[in-house]
């Protein structure tokens, strides 16, 4: 699912043509490489997608990114880590809006990211957590896109009522920082309770989320992970 949006995770419907569209989905391949050396970890992360969904168009995916991180202080419970992270993305179409035939999602032509993240990680007992703060500097363009992605009548409706039928192309750029914590604890002998919270602010785009959760383990004790590991929602709320 894609999550971006109410229409992009379980779509809508219009209420003058009664047209179900949206609910976008993403199928694809994932590879990562993670390579230590001395103090320092580097890690690649490749992604190729493909987007569907209802009465939308099908959109092309992909994204590259490289991450440094060196380590500057270790102890047998802690870490703190600060690194450098750059990223490439790339959506074969502009289907960002809300109107009938596009995608409710994110999904610019070119972005940029060059981020500088600060990591602490720690274990305390039956506590664990990670703690992340970054700032950086995006770029994005979005290409011009129709309003009415495969909607000749709607487009032809709006015309008549001398609305516009394109969305222009932007550019923009943008300071960029992000808050992630995250908190595990061993409440009882097989579960464990967490909390994810994050925050993500840059132009146009400023997220936050949160959770909890709690897990258990089968035929065994349970403990923290270190770095605490959140389950994956199928769906966000």
């Amino acid at each position: 699912m894609v999550l971006d949006s109410l229409l992009s995770a379980a779509g809508t419907i219009d209420p003058l043509t009664e047209i179900t569209w949206g609910g976008a989905r993403r199928t694809g391949l994932k590879a990562v490489s993670y390579t230590p050396f001395d103090n320092n970890e580097l890690i690649g992360i490749i992604r190729i997608n493909q987007i569907t969904g209802q009465a939308i168009p099908k959109n092309n995916e992909q994204s590259a990114q490289l991450i440094v991180k060196k380590t500057l202080y270790q102890t047998s419970t802690q870490q703190l880590k600060v690194g450098v992270s750059g990223m490439l993305w790339q959506f074969q179409r502009n289907l960002g809006l809300f109107t009938l035939g596009q995608g409710g999602y994110y999904s610019p032509n070119s972005f940029q990211s060059l981020t500088f993240p600060l990591e602490w990680l720690g274990q305390y007992q039956d506590w664990s957590w990670q703690v992340q703060a970054e700032f950086g500097y995006n770029r994005a363009r979005e290409d011009a896109t129709p309003l009415y992605l495969g909607q000749p009548d709607t487009e032809q409706a709006a015309l008549a009522a001398l609305n516009p039928i394109t969305q222009v192309a932007t550019k923009t750029s943008s300071d960029r920082y992000g808050l992630r914590l995250a908190i595990e604890k061993q409440i009882a002998n097989q579960w464990v309770a967490g909390f994810q919270a994050t925050l993500d602010r840059s132009a146009n785009y400023a997220p936050d989320t949160a959770m909890l959760y709690f897990k258990y383990q089968f035929n065994a004790p349970s403990a923290v992970s270190s770095p605490p590991q959140p389950v994956s929602p199928y769906a966000r709320f």
